[in-house]
């Protein structure tokens, strides 16, 4: 039963992350529309999702390219498990590295464990982010001067 359940569980993954392939595939028409040099009425024209929750991977991806050159290095905090965030499709498709931030143990650890860690320069900490220690946090996981994205998500005391 073990062996069939981890079968299963490889098969799935294997499925998830060629998904993910042909998703980031789907959206290069799109990227390139936003490079064109077309200009745009209205912000929400950018907008269109691979990763995020609505349409930020598209606007996230119309703003580098026309606040180029930036950092090609993110934050964001409150990222549960990664799967749905601002900043997987910057990690995958533009090769940025990144910190992500959640405080919920499983959620790191799951981000830890997956294939998105190992495979790109992701940092994932557990930690509670308050105005208090967001800084020291961001030092303790050497990320210090200037990034290209900031993204915060965090619900709190």
């Amino acid at each position: 039963m073990f062996r069939s359940f981890f079968k299963t569980s490889r098969t799935l993954k294997a499925i998830r992350n060629e998904l993910d392939e042909l998703k980031i595939l789907a959206a290069q028409p799109l990227i390139h529309r936003l490079h064109s040099g077309e200009k745009l009425s209205h912000l929400r024209e950018a907008e269109f999702k691979v990763f995020s929750q609505f349409g930020d991977d598209g606007v996230i991806q119309y703003l580098i390219h026309r606040l180029h050159p930036l950092p090609d290095s993110f934050v964001e905090l409150g990222v549960e498990n990664y799967r749905e965030s601002n900043t997987r499709f910057l990690l995958l498709n533009n090769n940025w590295r990144g910190l992500v931030m959640d405080s919920d143990e499983d959620s790191i650890r799951y981000i830890q464990k997956d294939d998105v860690s190992w495979r790109h320069t992701l940092t994932a900490h557990c930690a509670f982010i308050n105005r208090d220690n967001i800084n020291d946090l961001l030092a303790e996981a050497g990320f210090t001067g200037e990034i290209g994205l900031l993204s915060i998500d965090i619900d709190g005391k």
